[in-house]
């Protein structure tokens, strides 16, 4: 799979909302960081350390932002990985 399939998969599985296609995309052994699970998970350290607990987060915040969905600005190799800009739309507040 080149980057520009990797990148539309990964599009076509959060836009379809999808929870076992988005999370064919993350490592069991994740470290993940947003400023969105100190608000969706109220977690000060903004960190998610293991694949589960990544699920759980994701599908919270897709209950809460019920129309969330992702646009693909640009997309380049940095190094020896892929690196993704993308925009996150929605038009509902958190919702819980």
């Amino acid at each position: 799979m080149n980057a520009a399939q990797f990148a539309h998969e990964w599009l076509n599985a959060w836009n379809s909302h999808d929870m076992d296609a988005i999370m064919h995309h993350y490592a069991e052994d994740i470290t993940f960081f947003s400023p969105f699970i100190r608000r969706v998970n109220n977690d000060p350290s903004g960190c998610i350390k293991d694949k589960g607990s990544l699920r759980a987060y994701f599908e919270r915040a897709l209950k809460g932002y019920p129309d969330l969905h992702f646009e693909l600005f640009r997309y380049w190799k940095a190094l020896i990985r892929w690196c993704y800009t993308t925009r996150a739309l929605t038009t509902t507040s958190l919702q819980n």
